[in-house]
């Protein structure tokens, strides 16, 4: 991702990028200082989309138009397609809002009709799922006829598997001639073939309308056995744009995926009845008979209907929570929701048994990028869409890890701008041209730096806001193979072919070179004085293990094991065999064992604004091996103006608890005030201005703190009472004198690069001087 940015392959440390840009596909935050992590985006919320509010019958005792919606399915024009069970009909809801009937003739009446005659006159045997071909055709199962039909772009029904009575005949043959069982999914391929779930199997009809066996006609529930020999009980069922399957086991709790190999692995769930994990790999999730799946991209990232849950798992294999709670809870419409926010409000999503399967929804993605959910036993469709303000469905909005900042990318992963956490006043915003590359970044005072290029989009300089370059060189292939900075002090590289990082050199000469084995992971580091790091690792199906080895042949050993009923355990060796252990328990738990014996355990929980992307911790536990101990349990309450906006806070109170004494922590954004407490009563009391930065102090028993700031944000003054010390700075923005409550100055002189070589207090001087480093 460096190598995008437009920099040589570097990156600057407050510039992120975030790939890729939608709620299906694998959500990872590129952070400018090289790290990476696991982000779905937040700021989404649950919006009524079609069918009744709370119920299956509409005011004056007709009934919903959507009925049990048993299939969703997207069209590229906005529209959607629903299937309705229970009325035995199929209608569409344009994007504008009208629903019309495409197939069906009444409520309540099942039947079934000959091929060829219109769509809107032919009766229906309780229509499931659906598939949409890109020519508009739309598939449909009917389950109690045992066929799956499809609507013609031109209106007229035809089928395309299924003879009407329940079987498992006919592979191999035309899929018209062959019987067919209870569908509960239908997905189409890339190819145009036709993927069916119905009586523990999954058959595919290719465009050449034969229809053959896929998968479940064996005996096997192993990972990496052939999904022909395998055992299941399918229900959902989504293809990825790489043609591997996806499929939902309801009574296995599982997500299972089938590669373009033919192998089945599981993707999502332990196998074990419930809904926790969130935060972790999705293999050490439980899962609450998952029913619908949506397959996101090429990389393994999916979204899968769990219970009362929505759920997505990410190309990097961490599974979170859209919407909903295990216990039944579904966010009522227009409730702001985010990843493991489980709200006690809303409504009860009642489960259905169809066919020895408990089904609690279908799920469509729509044109926009949109989800849609249908709830079944509620006749109601709802869609979950960005919440904030002013984002589109392809805006993208992220915490930081503590939930200090937000960082805003556009539908290309671009960073936009970093707001602050709490305030939500903006720190700084970054502009491109139009090839995407960075051209400036721009502080909360207007503070800007500028990132020049050439005429091809190479950058060649960094200019500061008050003026200093920083001259950059990239060679041929795009690489950043030197640093200069206003001193004139140059620091190089050199890369191997596919842009590994060979060799990197001081101004003082000295260098390191790096070596790497055949899939990029670094073997060797040798540093200057002599100093050789020797890096090797090994891999097993739920282990990594790492050693590092200096020349003087110490080993440090460091472990990382999944651990299916437990979570992901880290271990570190050092030599002399000093040992530290890390588990992070899906429950979202972390207990560290220091080598003394002494044993930390944090539980975490979501924040109540950002979700999983900011946990805070809920409890603290330490346990000293002589048995004592101490604990503190926390808390966060909030209140906002909107609930659907997470940026619309007006309050928020961090409350901590040790040995029942408690301190608190408010934020009051109308005072624009934070106020500390302590268990004795005791208020320190902080004031922000516009900008969000503190102007005031307040604290008992002594006066309060005035702190300002010059137009370039500054630290100007700090005055107590009739006491003042204040600062200020040289033509290059670097602190120059500082002048104290009794009148005294102490000056400083800066070279080109901010470090001091002079300082005089008095009379008193003193020289510094720097050697090349």
């Amino acid at each position: 991702m460096a190598k995008d940015q437009g920099l040589g392959g570097w990156s600057l440390n407050v510039q992120h990028s975030y790939s890729p840009a939608t709620l299906f596909t694998g959500r990872t935050l590129f952070l400018g200082t090289g790290e990476r992590r696991n982000a779905a985006s937040i700021g989404q919320a649950v919006v009524h989309a079609v069918g009744n509010v709370g119920g299956c019958t509409r005011t004056g005792g007709d009934p919903s138009p959507v009925v049990n919606p048993s299939g969703i399915v997207g069209a590229p024009d906005g529209s959607l397609y629903i299937s309705t069970a229970d009325a035995n009909q199929i209608v569409r809801v344009s994007r504008d809002g009208p629903v019309t009937v495409v197939a069906g003739v009444d409520f309540y009446t099942p039947g079934t009709t000959a091929d060829g005659v219109p769509a809107t006159q032919a009766r229906l045997s309780y229509p499931t799922d659906l598939a949409l071909a890109p020519d508009g055709t739309l598939y449909f199962a009917e389950r109690d006829a045992y066929r799956i039909r499809r609507i013609a772009p031109d209106g007229i029904v035809w089928t395309v598997a299924g003879t009407g009575i329940r079987g498992l005949t006919g592979d191999g043959g035309p899929a018209r001639l062959a019987q067919i069982g209870f569908v509960l999914g239908l997905a189409l391929g890339g190819d145009g073939s036709l993927y069916i779930s119905a009586d523990g199997h999954i058959r595919r009809v290719r465009p050449d309308g034969l229809i053959m066996r896929f998968a479940g006609y064996g005996t096997s529930t192993s990972d990496g056995a052939q999904a022909m020999q395998s055992a299941m009980n399918p229900a959902g069922i989504a293809v990825a744009p790489d043609g591997s399957v996806y499929v939902t086991d309801p009574s296995a709790n599982k997500v299972r995926r089938i590669g373009v190999d033919g192998t089945i692995r599981t993707v999502a769930g332990t196998g074990a009845f419930g809904s926790a994990g969130d935060g972790n790999l999705a293999t050490l999730a439980t899962l609450n008979q998952p029913s619908s799946v949506l397959a996101g991209d090429s990389f393994g990232s999916f979204v899968v209907a769990d219970g009362s849950k929505v759920r997505s798992v990410g190309s990097d294999g961490i599974i979170s929570s859209i919407t909903g709670d295990f216990n039944g809870h579904f966010n009522q419409f227009g409730v702001f929701v985010t990843n493991d926010r489980l709200l006690r409000d809303g409504f009860f999503w009642t489960t259905a048994y169809a066919g020895g399967f408990y089904v609690h929804g279908k799920l469509a993605r729509g044109a926009e990028g949109s989800l849609y959910v249908g709830r079944f036993n509620i006749c109601e469709v709802v869609k979950i869409t960005p919440a904030v303000p002013g984002f589109t469905v392809n805006g993208i909005l992220l915490a930081s890890d503590d939930g200090s900042e937000l960082y805003s990318f556009d539908a290309a992963g671009r960073h936009l701008e970093t707001r602050d956490g709490l305030t939500n006043t903006q720190i700084r915003s970054f502009a491109y041209d139009a090839a995407g590359r960075l051209v400036g970044i721009t502080d909360r005072t207007g503070n800007s730096t500028q990132i020049v290029r050439d005429a091809t989009g190479k950058p060649y300089a960094i200019v500061s806001p008050y003026g200093q370059t920083t001259s950059l060189t990239v060679d041929g292939a795009g690489d950043l193979i030197e640093v200069r900075n206003p001193a004139g002090e140059a620091y190089s590289a050199s890369y191997y072919e596919g842009e590994l990082l060979k060799t990197f050199s001081t101004p003082r000469g000295l260098a390191s070179d790096f070596t790497y084995d055949a899939d990029g992971r670094l073997t060797m580091d040798r540093g200057p004085s002599r100093s050789v790091f020797t890096l090797s690792s090994t891999r097993t199906d739920t282990s990594v293990t790492s050693q590092v080895t200096t020349a003087m042949g110490l080993v440090s050993t460091y472990q990382a094991t999944v651990l299916p009923t437990s979570g992901f355990l880290r271990q570190t060796t050092l030599p002399g065999g000093i040992v530290a252990t890390s588990l992070l328990g899906i429950d979202s738990s972390i207990t560290n064992t220091s080598p003394d014996g002494t044993v930390v355990t944090m539980q975490r929980s979501a924040d109540a604004r950002y979700g999983v992307q900011a946990p805070v911790t809920a409890s603290f536990t330490a346990r000293t091996p002589s048995g004592r101990t101490l604990s503190m349990v926390s808390s966060r309450s909030i209140t906002q103006s909107d609930l659907n906006d997470p940026l619309s806070l007006l309050t928020l109170t961090d409350r901590s608890t040790v040995t029942g004494r408690s301190w608190t922590t408010t934020y009051d954004r109308g005072g624009r005030t934070i106020t500390s407490t302590t268990p004795t009563g005791l208020s320190a009391t902080s004031v922000l201005d516009g900008l969000g930065r503190v102007s005031e102090i307040d604290s008992p028993g002594v006066l309060p703190l005035a702190i300002t700031y010059d137009d370039r944000g500054r630290l100007q003054a700090v005055a107590q009472g009739d006491r003042t010390m204040s600062l200020s700075y040289d033509s290059n923005g670097y602190l120059s004198s500082v002048r104290d409550p009794l009148g005294r100055f102490t000056n400083l002189f800066n070279d080109p690069v901010g470090r001091v070589l002079n300082s005089s207090l008095q009379g008193n001087s003193t020289a510094i001087t720097y050697d090349a480093n």
